[in-house]
C-alpha cells in the first residue's frame, strides 16, 4: 500500500470502465481525423493521436498497423460510410417521379461529405505521391471499392428498370465518373469555378451536376411516364 493512503481513500478509486473494441476504434479514428486536420500528416505523431483518444499508443498500432494506414482510414472512412449508408437506405426500386430528387440528394450528400473533408482529402492524395503506402492500404482501399461496387449494382438495377439500353455502356466506369465529377467540384472548385459575382451558388452547382448526370451534355431527357421534367434556376 502506498504510504499515506488510507484504506478508505483506496476504496474510493473507481475502476476504469472497459470500452468495447468497436468504440475504441471509433475514438481513435475521430482523434486521428481531428489531429491530422489541425497539424497535417507530417507533423502529426501517433503519440498525440493516442493521447487524444485516451488509449495506449501500442493499441493504435495493433488496430491500424501504421500511421499511414490510420491516416488513410481516418480520411476515407466518412466517404465509405456514406456510400454504404446510401445503398442500404435506398429501396430496391425507385419510382420514376422521385429519380431526380434521389439523384440530387445523393450528389448533395456526397458533395457535403467531400467538402467537409476537403483539407484531409487533398493532403491524402498529395501524401500518396511521396508515400504510396498511404493508398496501398489493402483494407481501406478494398472497403471503399466494395462500397462503390454496391453502388454500381444498385445503379445497374435502376437503369434496367427504366428500360435504359446498357449495351455499349460501362456502368462501373460511368458510376465512378460521377463520383469523380463531384469530388473535383468539392476539392478543386476554388479554381475550376468562376470567382466573384459569377461564382455559382451551391444550389445552382448541384442542380447542374444533377442535370449532367441524368441527362448529359445534350440535355436529352427521357420521356418516362410519371417522371417530372424539372430544372431549378
Amino acid at each position: 500500500m502506498r504510504s499515506g493512503a488510507s484504506v478508505n481513500q483506496l476504496s474510493e478509486v473507481k475502476p476504469r470502465r472497459r470500452r468495447r473494441a468497436g468504440q475504441v476504434r471509433v475514438l481513435i479514428l475521430e482523434a486521428a481525423r481531428r489531429t491530422f486536420a489541425e497539424k497535417g500528416y507530417a507533423r502529426t505523431t501517433t503519440r498525440e493521436i493516442a493521447a487524444r483518444a485516451a488509449v495506449a499508443e501500442p493499441l493504435l498500432f495493433r488496430k491500424f498497423g501504421s500511421k499511414a494506414k490510420l491516416f488513410a482510414e481516418a480520411v476515407l472512412h466518412p466517404m465509405t460510410q456514406f456510400l454504404r449508408d446510401w445503398t442500404d437506405e435506398m429501396p430496391d426500386s425507385l419510382p420514376a417521379a422521385t429519380t431526380e430528387e434521389a439523384q440530387r440528394s445523393f450528389l448533395e450528400r456526397l458533395y457535403d461529405v467531400a467538402s467537409s473533408q476537403r483539407g484531409l482529402l487533398l493532403t491524402l492524395f498529395a501524401t500518396s505521391v511521396f508515400e504510396p503506402e498511404v493508398l496501398e492500404t489493402r483494407g481501406v482501399v478494398t472497403s471503399i471499392q466494395d462500397a462503390l461496387d454496391d453502388l454500381v449494382e444498385f445503379t445497374e438495377k435502376q437503369l434496367i428498370r427504366f428500360g435504359i439500353d446498357l449495351d455499349g455502356m460501362n456502368v462501373p466506369i460511368a458510376s465512378r465518373s460521377v463520383i469523380g465529377m463531384v469530388l473535383a467540384m468539392a476539392l478543386f472548385g476554388d479554381w475550376l469555378l468562376p470567382a466573384g459575382r459569377r461564382k455559382p451558388t451551391r444550389g445552382a452547382l448541384l442542380d447542374e451536376l444533377t442535370r449532367q448526370v441524368l441527362y448529359g451534355g445534350f440535355n436529352q431527357r427521357p420521356n418516362v411516364k410519371g417522371g417530372r421534367r424539372r430544372q431549378r434556376g
